[in-house]
């Protein structure tokens, strides 16, 4: 660590928009103090004193890369396409609002978008699946018709021929195996087990 004069204005933990002073270096710019920064996005910077407390510097460089990646309306990532500008993070990250496969929309950073981001979280819950043409018991599911509490509903035809709709998550856990108490097959399945 070097050496302060008396006159020099400490910056530690002072925050510089993506950028914390961490410590004085050796090094000047002119009679500036070269201080050593950490980033927001993990990277060390290095910006003399002036140039921090003017604005000049307010990251490592990633805020540039971000300003200059533009726009991301109309790109894919995964399940989400970003449709709109939705400004910026507490760091002034541009944020992007995503439409995700299965219906929902999600707001997401560049960083994340392009770290890998995917999906709403949707395959996490087990709701994002396309499940047409699946069996679950007695049902087979045929097409999504909307959502509900955050889920996917499809339509599904019972061996017995009738139409219902079921949220994913009770396809998928189990909880749905048949039309329901109208289910023909399961009143002749238990009229069929009196007879016995």
């Amino acid at each position: 660590m070097a050496k302060r004069s008396p006159n020099t204005n400490d910056l530690t933990g002072m925050r510089f928009g993506r950028l914390i002073a961490v410590e004085p270096t050796d090094g000047r710019v002119g009679t500036m103090v070269v201080w050593r920064c950490a980033c927001d996005c993990g990277n060390v910077a290095y910006a003399a004193s002036s140039n921090l407390t003017r604005g000049r510097v307010r990251s490592c460089g990633c805020l540039a890369r971000e300003v200059r990646s533009s726009d991301l309306v109309g790109q894919r990532f995964g399940k989400l396409k970003v449709v709109a500008r939705e400004g910026t993070d507490a760091t002034g990250a541009a944020l992007w609002r995503c439409e995700c496969d299965c219906g929902n929309e999600v707001v997401a950073s560049t960083r994340a978008l392009k770290a890998g981001k995917k999906s709403c979280g949707c395959g996490k819950r087990g709701n994002g699946k396309d499940l047409a043409g699946q069996r679950f018991g007695k049902l087979t599911a045929m097409c999504p018709v909307g959502r509900r509490n955050r889920y996917v509903v499809w339509e599904c035809v019972c061996d017995c021929g009738n139409v219902r709709e079921v949220l994913s998550r009770d396809l998928t856990s189990g909880n749905a195996v048949d039309c329901g108490r109208k289910c023909a097959l399961r009143n002749k399945a238990l009229e069929g087990g009196k007879d016995a």
